[in-house]
């Protein structure tokens, strides 16, 4: 679980900071959002470890759900809260993909580099957005 942390962690700065994007700061202020991102109800449909010498092919490793939190700074009040449940498995057309340690941290790290991708897009938005 630690690695999935990690691993979303990484993905959120880095889509965030590209590219002169958003300034990532640790305490509350006028002007900064408070960011809440929320890994929830993992299922995990793979075996931990192949103990064998079969291969192991799946047409689903699980699902996970990410939550998205938006908060003012300052007074905590929720502007906004978006979530989405994925699989991350990237096999196409219902096919099997093999399960290998490799193959599952490439397909998780591509979902959580999605997600944070759209999480960058969306704030992008709000900023180009007129004020009321």
């Amino acid at each position: 679980m630690a690695n999935l942390k990690s691993w979303f962690h990484e993905a959120v700065v880095t889509a965030l900071t590209k590219d002169d994007g958003w300034e990532i700061v640790d305490t509350p202020g006028l002007d900064v959002l408070r960011i809440g991102a929320h890994l929830i109800d993992l299922v995990v449909r793979t075996p931990a470890q192949d103990v064998s010498f079969q291969r192991t092919f799946t047409r689903s490793y699980g699902e996970v759900t990410v939550v998205f939190e938006l908060q003012d700074s300052e007074s905590n009040e929720f502007l906004a809260r978006v979530a989405e449940r994925r699989d991350p498995t990237t096999a196409t057309d219902n096919s099997l993909a093999r399960v290998t340690p490799g193959a599952v941290k490439a397909d998780v790290q591509w979902l959580f580099d999605y997600w944070a991708g759209r999480l960058r897009q969306g704030l992008d938005q709000l900023r180009e957005a007129p004020l009321p």
